[in-house]
């Protein structure tokens, strides 16, 4: 009996959710991750009880090791600085959508947009959890190197700020 998309993807989804339950970090990889843009445009929008906001982020990562690495979007994220500590801002759902994982060769540099969308107020996920106040995010990215296990790691950006319109 064949494998349909969303088995395979839930397949996927735990595999990762092992691989992040054990507790060795691997060496963070040799690269630099960097947002094109120091201003990005971010869309708000209100239905009702619903409001969300809507950005893509311009993305660039150069591996400037000697063997490929790997980005895992289901493991990245955007955070904001609160006071003087980063904090979460958003990551994305990636249960019920079949992300593959883009490698990324020795010394090559890798252009991505990320789309963010995500829930201010109201019902639904996943949700926007910087504060009204906050003014500078960044990027994470999870980067995996080839046969290492355990926690992701995470390689953030340079800053950048979000102008909010309707």
């Amino acid at each position: 009996m064949p494998l349909n998309l969303r088995t395979l993807s839930i397949a996927a989804l735990a595999c990762m959710l092992a691989a992040c339950a054990d507790s060795t970090a691997p060496a963070a990889p040799r690269a630099t991750v960097t947002v094109s843009a120091q201003s990005i445009a971010a869309t708000t929008v209100t239905a009702g009880d619903l409001t969300t906001i809507r950005f893509t982020i311009p993305v660039q990562i150069e591996n400037k090791g000697t063997v490929p690495l790997t980005f895992v979007y289901c493991a990245s994220q955007v955070q904001a600085r609160d006071t003087d500590a980063w904090a979460s801002a958003w990551a994305p759902i990636c249960a019920t959508v079949l992300v593959v994982p883009e490698e990324i060769a020795p010394g090559e540099r890798r252009d991505l947009t990320v789309d963010v969308g995500a829930v201010i107020a109201g019902p639904g996920g996943p949700a926007w959890h910087a504060g009204p106040t906050a003014t500078e995010f960044r990027f994470v990215a999870g980067l995996v190197l080839p046969g290492t296990s355990g926690t992701i790691p995470m390689l953030p950006s340079n800053t950048f700020t979000l102008t909010t319109g309707n």
